[in-house]
C-alpha cells in the first residue's frame, strides 16, 4: 500500500511542481491543492517519514547515499508549492468576493429600474424563453473514439476495457470516475459526455457502443446538439433495451415537437425510466399530448425537466389540464421543472386546480423565470391553500409583486409538507428577458405570520422557528443591513436545528452538502457531470467566461434541426 500511496503522490506532485515552474495561464490547478495534505519529513505521523522519503527518491532519481539531498529538495518544492496554492487560494477569494460586489450593485441597479412588475405596462411575452442550447462546435470521432471503445467492451464481467483513462474520485462524494480525452464514466454508473458535442456524426456510434454495454444506467448528453437524429438513435436502442436506462439527460440537443413524439412512442410503458431531462428544447405548445403520454405511462418516472422548452402558457395550460383529468393518486411523478417555459395566468389556474387535489402527490413545482405576475401568484394560492404533498415550491423572478406574495404566504400557513419556499431572483432573469419579483416592506406581517405557523422562512421569527435551517433575505437598498442581534439569534438557531434534525451534523458540512436536497430532489445527483461542474466552478473564480450567444457558425443549429443535413467526412 506505501509504494502505491508513495507512487501516487510522486505522480500528483510532478504535475503539480511542472504546472507552477511553466506558470500556466490558470496558475496552480485545483485538483493540485491536494498537496496541502502531502506527507512531509517531519509530520506527526511516523510514516509520513518514510512515505516522505520514498517519494522523493521517485521525484528526485540519484545515487543512494543522496537520500538527504533528496528530501531536502523535496521540502524546499512543498514549500514553494503550499505557499503558490495558498496565494491562489486568497486571489480566488478576493476575486470572488470583488465579483459579488460588482454583480449584487449590477442587480440592486436592475431591480429598483424595473420596480414592482405590471403586464400592462412591460408585457412579457407567454411562448416561453429561447430554447437555442449554448455555443458549442462539433467534436472529431478521433477524440471520441477510445471512450466509445472503452464503452462496447464493458459489461458486468469486465470492467476495465482495454483503452487508456485517468482515475480518479468525484470531488465531495468520492466516487470513482475515469476520465478520457471526451468522456467520463462513473462507478455508479453514470455516462458522462455533457458538453462534448457529439453532433449528429456522432450518435450513431455512441449507441452502437452501448448495446453490449450493462453497465451505464445513467445517460448524460447535455449541450451536445445533435439534433431529431439523436430522437432516432436514442428510440431505437431505448425500443431494442428498454430496462437499460434509468436516468435520460438530454438538455441541449434541439429536439423538437415530433423528435419529441419518436422519444415518447419508445419510452411509453419502459419500467427502468426515473428520470427524464429535457431542458432547452424548442418542443412547442403542440408537445402537451406527448408530455401527458410520458408522465402517465412511463410507470416510474418521478423526474421532468421542461425548463425553457417554449411550451409556453398555453402548452403548460393544456398539459395541466389533462393531467388533472387523470387518476392522481397513481401517478408517479413527484418532481417537475416548468422554469422560462412562458407561465402567466392561464397556466397558474390549471397547474392550481392540479396541486389543488387531494390525490396530487407532486413534491416539487418549479416556476421560475414566468410572467406570473400578481395574477398568477393569487391563482395559484388556490391549489396551495388545498395542496398536502409539495415540499418545494420555487417561484423566483417571476414578476411577483408584494399583493401576489402576500397571497402565497397566507395560502402556506400550516401546510403540512413543504420546506422550502422561494420568491427570490435568479441569476438568469436579465439572459431570459424574465421580471423580478419586486417585495415591499408590506409583507412583513404575513411573511412572520406563515415562519410561526408554518415550515418556511424570514426574519426576527425565524430565530424562533424550530425548524428552519436557512434564510436568505436580501434588501435593494444599499444601507439595508440585518440587525446584529437578530443574526447571531438565527446563527445559533440554524446551528442547532441542523444538529437536531440531521443527528449532529455540523452546520458548515450541511451547507456544502446536505443544504442541496433542501433545494433539489435527490434525482439530481444521477445527472452530476464532471464537465458541467468543472466549467461552473471555473466561472465561479473568474477563469472562464461562458460563451451564451451564438455569434460565429449561427447556422449550425439550423443545420443540426434540418434531417436532410449530410454529416458525412
Amino acid at each position: 500500500m506505501r509504494t502505491y500511496d508513495a507512487n501516487r503522490w510522486a505522480t500528483v506532485l510532478r504535475k503539480a511542481f511542472v504546472s507552477l515552474q511553466q506558470n500556466i495561464s490558470d496558475g496552480v490547478t485545483p485538483a493540485s491543492r491536494n498537496v496541502l495534505n502531502a506527507p512531509r519529513r517531519r509530520h506527526a505521523d511516523p510514516g509520513s517519514s518514510q512515505l516522505t522519503a520514498e517519494i522523493s527518491g521517485l521525484l528526485y532519481p540519484a545515487p543512494l547515499d543522496a537520500g538527504l539531498s533528496q528530501l531536502i529538495k523535496y521540502e524546499k518544492d512543498i514549500v514553494a508549492l503550499r505557499r503558490a496554492i495558498k496565494t491562489q487560494i486568497q486571489d480566488e477569494a478576493a476575486a470572488v468576493k470583488e465579483d459579488a460586489q460588482k454583480k449584487k450593485n449590477v442587480w440592486r441597479h436592475r431591480i429598483l429600474s424595473q420596480g414592482p412588475w405590471s403586464p400592462l405596462n412591460d408585457p412579457a411575452p407567454v411562448a416561453g424563453a429561447s430554447a437555442l442550447p449554448m455555443p458549442v462546435e462539433i467534436a472529431g470521432k478521433q477524440s471520441l473514439q477510445p471512450f466509445f471503445q472503452h464503452l462496447s467492451e464493458l459489461d458486468d464481467s469486465n470492467h476495465d476495457g482495454n483503452t487508456t483513462f485517468v482515475h480518479g474520485k468525484e470531488p465531495w462524494y468520492n466516487v470513482d470516475v475515469d476520465a478520457w480525452e471526451k468522456g467520463m464514466l462513473y462507478k455508479d454508473g453514470r455516462m458522462d459526455l455533457c458538453k462534448m458535442v457529439l453532433g449528429p456524426p456522432n450518435i450513431t456510434a455512441l449507441m452502437n457502443s452501448l448495446s453490449t454495454n450493462t453497465c451505464v444506467c445513467h445517460f448524460l448528453l447535455g449541450n451536445n446538439i445533435i439534433g431529431p437524429v439523436v430522437a432516432d438513435a436514442i428510440a431505437t436502442f431505448s425500443q431494442n433495451y428498454p430496462s437499460r436506462i434509468e436516468t435520460w439527460y438530454l438538455a441541449g440537443n434541439c429536439l423538437d415537437g415530433p423528435s419529441m413524439t419518436r422519444l415518447t412512442n419508445a419510452w411509453v410503458g419502459s419500467r427502468a425510466i426515473t428520470n427524464i431531462w429535457l431542458k432547452r428544447y424548442p418542443l412547442g405548445p403542440s408537445a402537451s399530448p406527448d408530455l401527458y403520454r410520458l408522465i402517465t405511462q412511463v410507470p416510474n418516472l418521478r423526474t421532468l425537466d421542461l425548463d425553457q422548452t417554449e411550451l409556453s402558457d398555453t402548452g403548460v395550460a393544456t398539459l395541466f389540464r389533462l393531467l388533472t383529468s387523470f387518476p392522481l393518486a397513481s401517478l408517479p411523478l413527484r418532481n417537475i421543472y416548468l422554469n422560462a417555459t412562458g407561465i402567466s395566468t392561464a397556466a397558474c389556474k390549471a397547474i392550481a386546480q392540479f396541486i389543488g387535489s387531494p390525490d396530487c402527490t407532486l413534491e416539487s413545482l418549479y416556476l421560475s423565470m414566468n410572467p406570473i405576475g400578481d395574477d398568477g401568484a393569487i391563482a395559484l394560492s388556490d391549489g396551495l391553500r388545498q395542496n398536502t404533498s409539495l415540499k418545494r415550491f420555487i417561484t423566483n423572478s417571476c414578476g411577483i409583486n408584494t399583493q401576489g406574495a402576500t397571497s402565497i404566504f397566507a395560502a402556506l400557513i400550516g401546510h403540512p409538507t413543504l420546506f422550502t419556499l422561494s420568491i427570490a431572483q435568479s441569476y438568469a432573469t436579465h439572459d431570459l428577458n424574465a421580471r423580478y419579483n419586486f417585495l415591499e416592506d408590506a409583507i412583513a406581517p404575513s411573511l412572520v405570520n406563515l415562519i410561526n405557523h408554518g415550515n418556511a422562512l424570514s426574519a426576527k421569527a425565524a430565530a424562533f422557528s424550530d425548524t428552519l435551517e436557512e434564510v436568505d433575505v436580501k434588501s435593494v437598498h444599499a444601507d439595508a443591513r440585518i440587525d446584529p442581534t437578530i443574526a447571531a439569534l438565527l446563527s445559533d438557531k440554524f446551528h442547532r436545528n441542523v444538529e437536531r434534525h440531521y443527528d449532529g451534523l455540523n452546520y458548515e458540512y450541511f451547507q456544502q452538502g446536505e443544504r442541496r436536497w433542501l433545494i433539489s430532489p435527490k434525482d439530481v445527483r444521477l445527472i452530476d457531470s464532471g464537465y458541467r461542474n468543472r466549467d461552473a466552478d471555473l466561472a465561479r473564480r473568474g477563469k472562464l467566461v461562458l460563451k451564451k450567444w451564438w455569434d460565429e457558425d449561427a447556422d449550425l443549429v439550423s443545420r443540426v434541426m434540418d434531417v436532410e443535413t449530410d454529416w458525412r467526412d
